[in-house]
């Protein structure tokens, strides 16, 4: 193929369709910065299986016990406003901020008509290389080349632990990517092992635009001076870490999270309504901000927000420590809710200053992997 960079078709595989803030805001993130500095022809590959609209549906079955069932649609019907509100805006960031292809509902014929559609195909970022991907032969790009180019930007496996025989399946379909590269070190070790070649560790996409870029969509606070708190899955544990802070600062919380169960705590303000949009304001004028997740703590460190990163999951918590090892913010990282002592971290707040080189070296692999 011997077009320039401006008349290459170049399509992103990510979860793009998903009702989660770091998935969406990545994307757009990876999509802005393609169009804005190499390509306009560029959209999201919109994969969208039945199973997965289901998935995000408000009232989605979360157990195949008939009782819990119940008892979680009723705990969900009582936040159906908020609830509401939140897909709705979504759909709307989806509908306004990314450029999107046809629709694929069906994984067969995806598989079948990618192919040569494409002279680009863009994988990336988040955990798209999660070895439980149902779809995992899509977002490896598991079909001929056809001439075409295959990217990796800044994938994540999801996992810190690479000895599990379920990655060793996972080898044949790195080997066809022109340009390889991983959000976490542990990754890039692991794939520059098996493949023996030299892979690049690129920052997430979010790090891609700058904090005045985000503040252009984002919708901001009415609150000042707060103590925002997304929690993902660390449920009661982060927020004993939460009440440590809220005690010595004296400030209030405002707390984003997903699940439908009451959230412990004196003086915490929940929000189940926020779309994406409103989510990166909540953090760009939060006064400090705790959190499990690893878009949390990585938009914190963009708008260098002083920030505590709990650890929910051990298996999958390499994105946070390579992300704030990168950072020299080890101590804000927090393992042991009953250890954490608040008045000994001294928060690093000039972090996104060392990642300048990294965002750097991250936009040129992009440009050089796409000319």
């Amino acid at each position: 193929m011997n077009k320039d960079t401006h008349t290459k078709r170049i399509g992103i595989i990510t979860f793009s369709n998903a009702d989660n803030y770091g998935a969406v805001l990545q994307a757009y993130a990876l999509q802005r910065i393609v169009r804005e500095k190499i390509s306009k022809d560029v959209e999201m590959i919109n994969f969208c299986p039945d199973d997965e609209k289901r998935a995000y549906r408000i009232f989605a079955p979360h157990s195949k016990k008939l009782l819990s069932n119940i008892v979680i649609k009723t705990l969900v019907a009582y936040h159906f406003f908020p609830y509401y509100i939140k897909k709705r805006r979504f759909k709307r960031f989806r509908e306004e901020y990314l450029y999107f292809s046809q629709s694929w509902p069906e994984f067969d014929i995806i598989m079948e008509q990618l192919s040569g559609k494409y002279d680009i195909y863009i994988s990336g970022s988040d955990q798209v290389f999660n070895p439980l991907n149902k779809y995992l032969r899509l977002y490896y790009l598991d079909f001929p080349k056809n001439g075409s180019r295959k990217v990796a930007y800044a994938p994540s496996f999801g996992f810190s632990d690479f000895s599990a025989p379920k990655f060793g399946k996972l080898i044949n379909y790195l080997k066809d990517f022109d340009y390889l590269s991983c959000r976490e070190q542990d990754g890039r070790s692991w794939m520059e092992k098996v493949l023996n070649r030299e892979v690049s560790c690129l920052l997430d996409p979010i790090f891609l635009l700058s904090p005045n870029q985000w503040r252009e969509i984002m919708v901001g606070s009415d609150k000042k001076d707060y103590i925002f708190v997304y929690n993902l899955n660390g449920g009661g544990n982060l927020m004993k870490v939460v009440e440590k802070v809220r005690k010595e600062t004296g400030l209030p919380v405002i707390c984003a999270t997903p699940s439908y169960l009451p959230i412990p705590g004196i003086s915490i303000k929940v929000r189940r309504d926020l779309g994406p949009r409103e989510f990166v304001g909540m953090i760009a004028n939060a006064k400090y901000v705790v959190t499990d997740s690893f878009h949390g703590t990585a938009f914190s460190v963009l708008f260098s927000k002083p920030v505590i990163s709990y650890i929910a999951m051990q298996s999958s918590s390499g994105r946070i420590y390579s992300l704030l090892q990168l950072c020299s913010m080890e101590k804000q990282i927090v393992s042991n809710p009953d250890d954490f002592e608040f008045g000994k971290i001294s928060f690093v707040t000039d972090s996104a200053n060392a990642l300048m080189p990294l965002i750097e070296q991250s936009k040129q692999y992009l440009k050089k992997a796409i000319q």
